[in-house]
């Protein structure tokens, strides 16, 4: 039997039998084949995909390289393929199957034909296709939600990301309620078309394989494989080992803190118990460094130190100007604040550094430099502005 999801698979070349069917179920089962036909038309759901192409050709160029709409590409991608498959026209043609393929419109009273076993199997196997694809697309617009809910509590681009929301929101609920009809379409079908005849003529395509355990096996095999190429995307796998699904299953085991020290230890030579030990405090305690007593353990002190960071330590050091040198300035100087800058002639960096002034000094500065305006006399032009701009 071709595999589920084949893009090439071909078309069953015999779709109806000269006889009709004769059991006693099938005008009820005709009624509710017509009521299938008419619920999967989904009008709105291909509107829908209207709206995702539009959206998307509006901003992909925008928001190309973004997480989230990389998930919203990949659901269009779904609808579009499910598009393809399009569901609702082989229930339709199914239905056409008992009316010797006349149009749809046209397909009242009793039925003149039957479909083959073959063609039923066909139509089955298609509708699994769809069930599939219907279950990923529920699955990628409840991610594609999450990723622009996200986006939506940081406030950016808040009206696409409302509108790609509620996308999200309607093909959920619409691919959830299609999945429903799908399930009791193929129940009824699954034990129907045991009485349609078979065409012994075409030997070379067989679709007997379809039974009710079907379409459960295939839900399950398919929703495996999507759980393992999503972990893989989070998890890279290392593809060269052979075996891609072990080594998806050993992401799933989780280390201890404690197996990891152990194990970061032995690499590095460490010997004794270190179970209640950090990584930190062992790098620290084996250092060659001298200890001070009484001294909290500092971040840095967990690397040793190089020439390098000396000479990056020398950054941040506060030194005087180059001019107070002697013993009086040094004691008379002040708390400084400055610029860090690089000397002409000397690769040692050093600091820039001017007077810190607070600002009830600088008010009262500023209020003395005033007074001494206003009491001085005044002998040109440019006073009198003086006098205009200062405060009263």
């Amino acid at each position: 039997m071709p595999t589920i999801l084949d893009r090439d698979m071909p078309e069953c070349p015999v779709r109806i039998a000269s006889t009709p069917p004769n059991s006693d179920d099938d005008p009820f089962n005709m009624r509710k084949l017509s009521a299938f036909v008419k619920a999967s038309r989904k009008q709105d759901f291909w509107l829908e995909l209207a709206i995702w192409d539009r959206i998307y050709y509006k901003n992909v160029n925008q928001h190309r390289q973004s997480h989230y709409f990389k998930k919203f590409g990949e659901v269009r991608r779904l609808m579009k393929r499910l598009k393809e498959i399009n569901p609702s026209a082989e229930v339709a043609k199914l239905y056409t199957s008992f009316y010797n393929e006349t149009p749809l419109a046209k397909c009242k009273g009793n039925p003149t034909t039957s479909p083959t076993l073959e063609y039923a199997n066909y139509s089955l196997h298609r509708i699994i296709s769809a069930a599939l694809l219907i279950d990923r697309i529920q699955v990628l617009s409840i991610e594609t939600y999450r990723a622009h809910q996200h986006l939506l509590n940081k406030k950016y681009f808040i009206p696409l990301t409302l509108v790609i929301m509620g996308l999200c929101s309607r093909t959920f609920l619409t691919c959830k309620q299609w999945g429903v009809e799908i399930d009791d379409y193929y129940d009824l079908m699954i034990d129907w078309k045991q009485k349609f005849p078979t065409d012994t003529k075409n030997t070379s395509l067989s679709y007997s394989d379809i039974d009710k355990t079907t379409m459960k096996q295939a839900r399950k095999k398919a929703s495996g494989e999507f759980s393992q190429r999503r972990i893989s995307e989070f998890k890279p796998v290392h593809l060269e080992s052979g075996n891609v699904s072990a080594d998806i299953r050993e992401t799933f085991l989780d280390t201890s803190i404690e197996d990891t020290v152990s194990r970061i230890a032995k690499e590095n030579g460490l010997k004794g118990d270190i179970a209640m030990e950090d990584y930190g405090e062992i790098l620290t305690r084996d250092s060659t460094e001298p200890k001070m007593e009484g001294k909290p353990m500092d971040y840095g002190e967990i690397v040793l130190r190089d020439d390098t960071v000396a000479e990056e330590e020398n950054i941040i050091k506060v030194i005087s100007e180059p001019n107070s040198t002697s013993q009086e300035n040094a004691h008379e100087m002040k708390q400084k604040t400055g610029m860090k800058r690089k000397s002409k002639d000397e690769d040692e960096p050093y600091v820039v550094v001017k007077d810190a002034v607070s600002i009830a000094e600088k008010q009262k500065k500023k209020k003395n430099s005033s007074d001494h305006i206003m009491d001085r006399p005044l002998t040109s032009s440019s006073d009198w502005l003086l006098v205009v701009k200062c405060p009263s």
